[in-house]
């Protein structure tokens, strides 16, 4: 693949790959440790876990601007 485009490899590995994969982002994402995402959104909707997918949303939506 690599050899039909040269210069998009070339292109790519000017730019860390820790910007562009999370393969070498170091267990972060956007920032945050996958671990502490998790709990703070299971902490967002705990307790609107088994409503309807509209709802779900809805009051996901609520909280998170809460």
């Amino acid at each position: 693949m690599w050899v039909e485009f040269p210069q998009a490899a070339d292109w790519l590995d000017q730019i860390p790959k820790s910007k562009w994969t999370q393969a070498y982002d170091e267990g972060k994402w956007y920032g945050h440790t996958t671990t502490n995402l998790t709990e703070c959104m299971n902490f967002v909707l705990k307790g609107i876990e088994a409503l309807p997918i509209t709802a779900l949303v809805n009051e996901t939506f609520n909280k998170i601007n809460d």
